[in-house]
């Protein structure tokens, strides 16, 4: 018999990734693993901070207590760019963060790519794309956008929004965009977005009332909602 592969990411994938020498494709399934199993993020956040320990180790030499401030704060860059890559957890177990998808979107953009407004948005695309949700939170918010694409832009500022945490900014950014005119895929999009704010801030009735409603959803967030459920 055939041995079973692992479900675990190998070390060498993991400082392959650590050291950015995976393919684009490769990084963001294995950075989409890591977002699933805490096993294989531990040990690449301990991956990370030996990466960052050998290089505070041969920094120009430093007094012994700047270097010691020296080491933690190249370790603390590290890991917080892997968060900033996609590995960040809600901090409910099994509670993974959700980034929408974004190829229809630059799509729909495309026919303004050469202007202003088109390369605004483009940019805070690219920020999101790369889980940078606070970069991405600041170029949306400065974009100007044709008022009939102020509602995409505003779903991805909500989205960003709440995934860096801010969530009560994200509310108020749902607040103003009309779900329910948004067509599909976005509209459901929006509504699942809106689930994670109102879990995130403890209205457990509107929660309640909008997973209802996402669970009978086709494809990944109706997927999403039912697992949800079951949790």
């Amino acid at each position: 018999m055939s041995a079973q592969p692992s479900p675990h990411a190998t070390d060498d994938r993991l400082i392959d990734l650590a050291h950015g020498l995976l393919e684009p494709v490769e990084s963001s399934a294995c950075l989409a693993h890591l977002g699933r199993c805490a096993a294989c993020e531990d040990r690449f956040r301990a991956i990370v901070g030996e990466r960052a320990r050998v290089a505070a180790e041969h920094a120009l030499p430093l007094a012994t207590s700047r270097r010691r401030v020296f080491a933690a704060a190249v370790v603390a860059a590290l890991l917080t760019t892997a968060v900033l890559l996609g590995i960040r957890r809600d901090a409910e177990p099994g509670r993974v963060a959700y980034w929408l998808p974004i190829e229809r979107e630059e799509a729909v953009l495309r026919s303004e790519a050469e202007s202003d407004s088109g390369a605004e948005i483009a940019r805070a695309l690219v920020a999101y794309r790369s889980h940078d949700a606070a970069l991405a939170v600041r170029l949306l918010a400065a974009a100007r956008v044709p008022q009939d694409h102020e509602p995409l832009r505003d779903l991805y500022l909500a989205s960003a929004l709440e995934l860096d945490g801010r969530l009560a900014e994200a509310a108020r950014v749902l607040d103003r965009l009309n779900v329910d005119t948004l067509p599909e895929p976005w509209r459901t999009q929006a509504r699942w977005v809106d689930y994670r704010v109102a879990r995130g801030l403890g209205d457990d009735g509107r929660a309640a009332a909008l997973l209802g409603r996402l669970e009978s959803a086709p494809g990944e967030i109706g997927d999403l909602a039912r697992r949800e459920r079951e949790r």
